[in-house]
């Protein structure tokens, strides 16, 4: 279900970018602005940042992306005439590239128990009332890890932390 790169490749995670030549430190730039979705996705306008806002629609400046994500933080678009309102006549808001809607969802939780916490990342997808998990990344730790490294960070024998300043 993950998307098909050049040659077919199927990307699983966003680090799989870095095989298909795209440059640690870009991709470290990019990562805020990425998720790979099973099947090509209009970007939604009411939720995209203004930097991803500018880049899926040519001719469309920083500027005007941020005038736009101002508009819709008092009120969501209802469609994309609503947006098209909002943008120079130059700007051509197509279906496929750009809406005012969701059918992908990023949900995050943390439960901490003792010195325990899970942390949850899951992407799903929503069809009218059915959601379906596409993708779920469990991730422990526990306070004992944590006071390890933070041992094994202090200052040897006879040295003493400095103060804090």
């Amino acid at each position: 279900m993950a998307p098909a790169a050049a040659g077919g490749l199927a990307l699983r995670t966003v680090d799989d970018l870095l095989w298909l030549g795209v440059e640690p430190a870009d991709l470290a730039r990019l990562r805020p602005f990425i998720e790979l979705l099973p099947r090509p996705t209009p970007v939604n306008l009411n939720t995209a940042p203004r930097e991803v806002i500018a880049a899926v629609l040519e001719g469309m400046d920083l500027g005007t992306a941020d005038r736009l994500v101002q508009t819709r933080q008092s009120r969501p678009f209802d469609n994309l005439d609503a947006v098209r309102q909002q943008v120079p006549a130059s700007i051509k808001l197509e279906d496929a590239r750009v809406s005012v809607k969701s059918d992908h969802f990023n949900i995050q939780g943390r439960l901490r128990l003792a010195d325990r916490m899970l942390e949850e990342h899951s992407l799903v997808y929503r069809e009218g009332r059915k959601v379906t998990p596409v993708r779920r990344e469990m991730l422990w730790s526990s306070s004992a890890t944590e006071k390890a490294l933070h041992l094994a960070l202090l200052p040897g024998p006879g040295r003493r932390p400095s103060p804090p300043r």
